[in-house]
């Protein structure tokens, strides 16, 4: 007789051992669905609300964590941490679906939730002036980095034209990068602001050389929607936005339907929860402007006002903004906390950068944004070698 511990066991794990010892099929139906335990919090409860989610929990064999002031019956909200299997949250809602205090709109959400963590985001259709295609989400895509600024923090002053720029992409595309990411103004921490003039005249004659000659996905990473527009006639396909959706990106969105990324700023208390809400927040903001859910990737903005840890905090929690059913874009390369967790300098960070991004990778990133476009490529492969594995693939 052996032990042995399966610490990785998700329920596409246990079906494959099952499968592998002649389980019979009844019984790794039933058995799969208990083979991970799901948390969400839940936070607006009234105290009766509260104490009912506690009793329907224990009742189906999950659990419910609430304040103990919330049987005293204390006039403030109250949060819960909530505890079980994706079949037990399954006929938890179905009870909660009659229940007041908000419990019946809580299951629906529940229940949503359930099904957009059982899936994988659906590919984004993209239709550029040179051709069309789709982003697909089975794997992680890599973004490779073109910056052209002379005071970018890591690369800047890489190009002298617009042909030195067109023949590194090309470099890019035979490293195997996914999408091409174009800048044409820096976001370092100090940066010199530029017009939308002078950023088009960076971007613009690399776009007009080199998206006719390939068959990948260009993005335009900018702030401002007169760029990107310019931007989307020269042949990109897809706006990096990184100035947090004014009025007229918003427009631009919905009138070119191009995959559009989101991308979050700043740091502070309960930064997960913050990062989530401001992209449910994003979301509706676009629906009301006329952009379609299905466009939208999110950027969690590692770098971008967020100190060392708040970084690592957010690298380590990815999972939770899956929630929402959006790709998730992470661009770690070279940033300073990348230099500070590994103490290393700007020029040292090479390996830093791998495995900050494999991790991403393992835990949730769709999009990997790199200066290093080939090892970043063979770690998506091992990745997703590793993923096949698992699943018994």
């Amino acid at each position: 007789m052996r032990l042995y511990h399966l610490a990785e066991a998700d329920g596409a794990r246990l079906a494959y051992e099952m499968i592998s010892f002649n389980v019979n099929e009844s019984g790794i139906a039933r058995m799969t669905p208990k083979g991970q335990l799901l948390i969400f919090k839940v936070t607006g409860l009234t105290n009766a609300a509260a104490l009912i989610l506690k009793q329907e929990f224990l009742a189906k064999g999950g659990e419910a964590a609430i304040s103990h002031d919330a049987v005293l019956g204390a006039s403030h909200e109250q949060t819960a941490l909530l505890l079980a299997t994706a079949a037990q949250y399954k006929r938890i809602c179905a009870d909660l679906h009659v229940q007041p205090f908000g419990l019946a709109a809580l299951a629906k959400e529940l229940l949503a939730a359930l099904q957009i963590l059982e899936s994988t985001p659906k590919s984004i259709a993209f239709n550029a002036r040179y051709h069309t295609g789709e982003l697909n989400f089975s794997w992680p895509l890599i973004m490779g980095i073109v910056n052209l600024t002379p005071d970018s923090f890591f690369d800047g002053g890489l190009f002298d034209s617009a042909q030195a720029a067109a023949e590194y992409i090309l470099t890019l595309v035979e490293a195997g990068a996914d999408i091409v990411d174009i800048g044409g103004a820096s976001s370092r921490p100090n940066y010199t602001p530029l017009n939308a003039k002078e950023e088009g005249e960076r971007i613009l004659p690399v776009l007009e050389l080199i998206a006719p000659h390939i068959d990948l996905p260009i993005s335009v990473d900018t702030d401002k929607a007169e760029v990107a527009a310019r931007a989307l006639e020269a042949g990109a396909a897809i706006i990096n936005d990184t100035g947090g959706l004014d009025e007229d990106m918003a427009r631009l969105a919905a009138e070119s339907g191009a995959p559009l990324v989101l991308m979050h700023r700043g740091g502070g208390d309960t930064l997960v929860e913050s990062v989530v809400d401001y992209f449910r927040d994003g979301l509706i903001r676009g629906a009301r402007a006329g952009i379609k859910r299905e466009q939208f990737i999110l950027d969690p903005g590692f770098g971008f006002d967020k100190n060392v840890m708040e970084n690592l905090l957010i690298l380590r929690h990815l999972q939770d903004i899956k929630l929402l059913g959006r790709p998730l874009l992470v661009g770690l390369s070279n940033k300073r906390f990348i230099g500070a967790a590994s103490q290393t300098s700007l020029d040292e960070r090479g390996a830093a950068n791998i495995a900050a991004s494999a991790w991403a990778m393992a835990h949730g990133a769709d999009i990997i944004r790199t200066h290093d476009t080939k090892s970043l490529h063979e770690a998506a492969l091992i990745i997703k070698s590793i993923k096949g594995v698992a699943k018994g693939v």
